[in-house]
């Protein structure tokens, strides 16, 4: 019987130790860029630099690249130049018109979309100002 007992918790541990692993594994995953995100974000600061996406995200992009700035600095409000203030604006501007064309959604998919950006523009900032790590 002693045996069994020492069998059957040996037998737990093991599992115990793979489900680590394998969590571990799963969190060090999470925690890589999702590659479309970084590919996405090449794409983004290449047409800001090129200027298509106009002047103010050039500038924005130029301060980007000379390290004065950060995307997170310009939207949660850290930088206050006036490119950085006018991006935030149209994306104000975007964002509600977003919101009064959710009203009309009969799938709710874009309320759906918003309320999840809100999300992430609340652990931005919540990162940014200390608030959360």
């Amino acid at each position: 019987m002693n045996g069994q007992l020492t069998d059957g918790l040996a037998e737990r541990l093991h599992e115990a130790e793979d489900l680590v692993r394998r969590t571990t594994a799963e969190l060090a995953r999470l925690d890589e860029p999702d590659e479309r995100d970084t590919a996405d974000a090449r794409r983004r600061a290449e047409a800001a630099r090129s200027g298509s996406l106009g002047p103010d995200w050039q500038r924005v992009q130029q301060r980007i690249d000379g390290g004065r700035t950060t995307l997170s600095d310009v939207f949660s409000g850290t930088d206050t130049s006036p490119e950085a203030q006018r991006l935030v604006g149209r994306s104000r501007a975007v964002l509600t018109e977003a919101r009064a064309d959710a009203q009309d959604d009969p799938t709710g998919m874009t309320a759906t979309v918003l309320r999840d950006m809100d999300e992430l523009r609340e652990r931005l900032r919540d990162v940014v100002t200390g608030r959360r790590s």
